[in-house]
């Protein structure tokens, strides 16, 4: 039952990273990378805006929550973590929210969250 529980999670969190990057891409913003992992912290995407390098974090629910209360101080703090770490400069951090229900998908863009 946990297995399950947890293999819905992922296919929720990958649904969910799948949606944004098109939202994203259907903006103008050039998709680099998806799921870097960087010392054990990963960022969900690596996009372009022009020349600006930016690192996204997508979270998504379907239940109704919001997606942007999933990150919190923790997750705020292995972000930072990982775009330092990485090996080109990131210049700002966004988040996307995917709320699935059942009338159909929401999509929320915050820019420079952090």
């Amino acid at each position: 039952m946990e297995q399950r529980r947890a293999r819905n999670r992922q296919n929720l969190g990958v649904l969910g990273e799948s949606l944004a990057a098109k939202f994203l891409n259907s903006r103008g913003l050039t998709i680099v990378a998806r799921n870097v992992f960087v010392d054990g912290d990963e960022l969900d995407l690596i996009v372009l805006d022009g020349n600006e390098r930016i690192a996204v974090e997508v979270k998504t629910t379907s239940n109704g929550d919001d997606p942007m209360d999933a990150i919190d101080d923790m997750k705020r703090h292995r972000i930072r973590r990982a775009t330092s770490s990485y090996g080109r400069s990131i210049n700002r951090i966004d988040a996307v929210g995917v709320r699935l229900t059942a009338s159909g998908v929401s999509i929320q863009w915050v820019k420079d969250v952090m």
